[in-house]
């Protein structure tokens, strides 16, 4: 586990990365360009009031391979429509917890059509 974790810290020092700030996806799923070419998050990534999608289809072309890592929390709080984050995140590795909700750092709240989270690559989820 300890190499794996190890093998990522060096991965990511080796393929350029772009660093995004805190971000909020909120009202549209357009919002979610916001994310593109992001391997990190350096702070919280929030999405969350996507009352108004209609289907599932509308998550399809909003894929992020390359987000690796957020350094605070994830939150996703009133997102209709999407049945799995995974399919959002599929190689996310890692939940820092620098920042944390009501001391946690992975925040799902209110999402009628999850069937899944299916974070796969996901390492480690602290709380720091």
């Amino acid at each position: 586990m300890m190499s794996r974790i190890i093998l990522f810290m060096l991965l990511t020092l080796y393929v350029q990365c772009k660093i995004c700030p805190t971000t909020k996806i909120i009202n549209s799923v357009m919002n979610f360009k916001k994310l593109e070419n992001c391997s990190q998050i350096a702070g919280d990534l929030m999405i969350l009031l996507l009352e108004n999608t209609q289907s599932e289809s509308e998550f399809n072309d909003y894929v992020f391979p390359d987000l690796l890592a957020v350094s605070g929390y994830l939150l996703f709080f009133k997102v209709n429509h999407l049945t799995s984050i995974g399919q959002l995140f599929p190689n996310l590795h890692l939940i820092r917890g620098q920042n944390l909700i009501k001391d946690y750092s992975l925040i799902i709240f209110d999402m009628p059509h999850l069937l899944q989270v299916r974070l796969n690559e996901c390492l480690q989820i602290h709380r720091k």
